[in-house]
């Protein structure tokens, strides 16, 4: 076939095809319209799904008579002028392709009427039928855009549409996902004639707690933290409140809706070691930055970004999340408050304040720490009382047997943990002061049974076990503890081109984590050194982990080096470091393992996010039995 050029109709049709891919995405672009409008108030109207029809009626500035007809013209946008206002975009629309695509696909029909008209006027447009006139018509201050009949003239593209129950849903999650956004707007929703749901002007958490949960609101923590130009305020889970799919995570840049891998993967890792991976967080996140710093012209439907400085956004979002994690793990610890979650969780009452947090954002050059940011120099407390001297030292803590404590512990501690009869009067304080309290017996030589100050504890002992290992693993190296152990014998092995170019590029990174490799040969990788603490694990395992993470991210990415270290930290104090089941502890060892346990941070889960004990409070025993009643 010859060049030719494309019809306009055509080519509407055709852009149509990146904007209009369903009716929740014709409502995502007059929704952005709105709000650049400066509308306090929106209304949407939906029927069969928005397929049959779609309107929205905002109270925003209005578009002039003499401006309707271009409005529907592509390319014709009031939001950029020039190269340097799309490179530092603060409005929600900005092609300019919106209305014109979507009247491509279905007939439109605009009212729109601005502060200083006397009414409004209205045109209408359809595929094939170009705008005419505009009309004088009835309507307030502001713009109403109604669609109707969606690819009814593209019978090829109505097919890809599904049920109308299922775009409805659709519909509903692009609104929720503004009124998330802008509290401060007044919106409402009907479908087919009925409404929906509607909010007033609100601060954001009504709005949170009405259209994502009280329960999530009750389980969440609240995150307040800034570096520099970045600023990240909202709320996020405590670790036992999860669900199975992603469904409660909002995350807001710049007020736009965001859907991006690195933003969620910079929060998932900040949960990976106290949520288990089947299981998906929750959090309503408003992230600031200057828009100079992101590009958002890079994805049809705009929900996702690039990034500037993508690996201090990166750090910063995780670095919050997992600062709020632990200050509430600190704040729970010092409240003594020790209760089952709203989700069954441990450890974690559903009602309880979350701690603001602040970023803790390590620099490129810096020396590792650990990811959650642990170790004395971070400011994590201590062990208790007299227990701190009870503590192992970090170095060698892995492979050290909790008994080993016992001949140091308290004298009363001892006592109390092996007597048969109740507590005398000076010894109910000292339970009272033990969230985990004493211990009775071990069930099935797996879980202990202990008796607190509130009820009855159970404790998985390989889980808890499991985490006092990797923290203090975690700890050494914060302390810069874990030095190279230099191999008598380098280790060599067969290595893809891809591992050798990124062995190369993270060469001194991985060097300041203890780990040196060299190039040996074409095709060959060595390893002439190994953190001194990892002596036990399988080290070419441990490389090609690292090295796949690099290569995966395209770069030498500190979080990433720092992300499969932890991992390979997780799976030795799985494996080697920690307690099995199987093994029969005595009480004096179930005593010193309780003690630990309580001064370790995070100990509610274990590595893999999976609880680690359970709290079954003296009512509810009490309710098994009817006593009372």
């Amino acid at each position: 076939m010859p060049i030719r050029e494309l019809s306009s109709e055509l080519i509407n049709q055709i852009a149509a095809g990146e904007v209009v891919e369903r009716p929740a995405a014709v409502l995502r672009e007059l929704l952005d319209n709105a709000v650049d409008a400066g509308a306090t108030r929106i209304d949407i109207s939906v029927e069969q799904g928005g397929i049959d029809a779609l309107s929205v009626r905002d109270d925003g500035c209005g578009i002039a008579p003499e401006e309707l007809a271009l409005a529907l013209t592509r390319h014709a946008t009031s939001k950029i002028a020039r190269l340097d206002d799309l490179e530092a975009l603060r409005t929600l629309g900005f092609r300019g392709e919106a209305l014109p695509s979507i009247a491509a696909v279905a007939d439109l029909r605009l009212v729109s009427r601005t502060a200083t008209a006397e009414h409004a006027w209205a045109v209408e447009v359809g595929p094939g039928r170009p705008a005419g006139a505009p009309e004088p018509a009835r309507g307030g201050r502001g713009t109403s855009v109604e669609m109707r009949d969606l690819f009814a003239r593209v019978p090829a593209r109505r097919k890809f549409l599904r049920s109308p129950r299922t775009e409805w849903t659709h519909i509903e999650a692009m609104a929720r996902r503004l009124a998330l956004a802008r509290p401060d707007i007044a919106l409402s929703l009907r479908h087919n004639g009925r409404e929906q749901w509607a909010r007033p002007h609100e601060t954001l958490e009504a709005r949170v707690q009405a259209l994502v949960g009280a329960d999530f609101l009750a389980a969440a923590m609240r995150i307040t933290a800034q570096e520099g130009p970045l600023r990240l305020s909202g709320y996020a889970s405590r670790p036992a409140w999860s669900r199975v799919q992603p469904d409660t995570q909002y995350v807001f840049l710049n007020g736009r809706y965001l859907r991006d891998r690195l933003v969620v993967g910079a929060l998932r890792a900040a949960y990976a070691e106290v949520l288990h991976g089947s299981r998906q967080p929750g959090y309503v996140l408003f992230l600031e930055l200057p828009p100079e710093q992101v590009d958002v012209n890079v994805h049809p439907a705009k929900q996702e970004v690039r990034f500037r400085e993508g690996q201090q956004v990166f750090r910063f979002l995780r670095g919050a999340a997992m600062q709020a994690i632990h200050s509430e793990h600190r704040a729970r610890e010092a409240a003594s408050m020790p209760a089952a979650g709203a989700h069954g969780g441990p450890g974690v009452g559903s009602g309880l304040t979350g701690a603001g947090a602040t970023a803790a954002s390590r620099s490129r050059s810096a020396p590792y720490a650990p990811a959650f940011g642990l170790g004395p120099a971070a400011g994590v407390d201590e062990p208790r009382g007299d227990w701190a001297a009870a503590a192992p030292s970090a170095e060698g803590a892995a492979a050290r047997d909790v008994a080993a404590l016992i001949q140091q512990m308290p004298a009363a501690a001892a006592e109390a943990a092996v007597a048969d009869a109740p507590a005398p009067p000076k010894q109910a304080g000292w339970l009272a002061e033990q969230p985990l309290g004493t211990p009775l017996a071990q069930l099935h030589q797996a879980y202990i049974l202990a008796q607190s100050a509130r009820g009855l504890v159970l404790v998985d002992m390989h889980a808890a076990h499991e985490r006092i290992v990797l923290e203090r693993l975690k700890a050494a190296l914060g302390e810069a503890h874990c030095v190279a152990q230099p191999l008598l014998v380098p280790l060599e092995f067969a290595a893809r081109e891809s591992e050798l170019a990124a062995a190369e590029e993270a060469a001194e990174a991985l060097q300041r984590l203890g780990l040196e490799l060299r190039v040996c040969g074409p095709g060959r990788l060595a390893v002439q050194a190994r953190p001194a603490l990892l002596a036990g694990y399988d080290l070419e395992r441990l490389v090609r982990d690292l090295l796949a993470d690099l290569h995966a991210g395209e770069g030498a990415d500190t979080h990433r080096l720092e992300a499969a270290l932890d991992r390979a930290l997780g799976n030795h104090a799985c494996k080697a470091g920690s307690i099995k089941h199987g093994r029969r502890l005595s009480l004096p060892e179930m005593e010193a393992l309780l003690r630990q346990i309580e001064s370790t941070p995070r100990s509610g889960q274990c590595n893999h996010g999976r609880p680690t004990w359970r709290e079954i409070p003296l009512d509810e025993l009490d309710g098994w039995f009817l006593r009372g009643r």
